[in-house]
């Protein structure tokens, strides 16, 4: 029998959508493949794996969390805040993921043109293997 701990994992795992959510994002990755075959696949193996996932989320939930968190996170999500938050919280991640990708684009394309201006100026710390570092002109996306 299931301890009780454990039943509040996978109910808060259920109120998050857990399963739902992470079906949609691969089912959307793929789509930008736009290949029928890789979409046929794809969806088996999500079909044949997605319980074994679900049990990691639980037991990672379950290992990481207090049964009074696991329980107020519960009580949080059944509440009419948390059912607000559930249907805003995927936007707002999506959105923060493409900001923050945005900010480490940036980040990592400002330092590639310092490097590629201190090859230029062979200013470059020698300790530093050229093979390590991105080739001269490269433009990050």
């Amino acid at each position: 029998m299931k301890n009780k701990k454990r039943r509040l994992a996978e109910k808060l795992i259920g109120l998050l959508g857990s399963r739902e959510n992470r079906k949609r994002l691969t089912e959307e990755l793929v789509k930008a493949y736009n290949t029928p075959l890789l979409s046929t696949l794809v969806t088996s193996a999500v079909d044949e794996t997605l319980d074994s996932l679900m049990t990691a989320y639980v037991d990672e939930y379950e290992k990481r969390c207090s049964e009074k968190l696991l329980k107020a996170l519960v009580k949080f999500y059944r509440s009419p805040v948390g059912q607000e938050f559930l249907k805003t919280g995927p936007k707002l991640d999506l959105e923060l993921s493409h900001i923050g990708n945005a900010w480490t684009e940036a980040v990592l394309q400002t330092a590639v043109n310092e490097y590629q201006k201190l090859m230029l100026e062979s200013k470059l710390n020698s300790s530093i293997a050229p093979a390590e570092l991105p080739p001269m002109g490269t433009k990050l996306h």
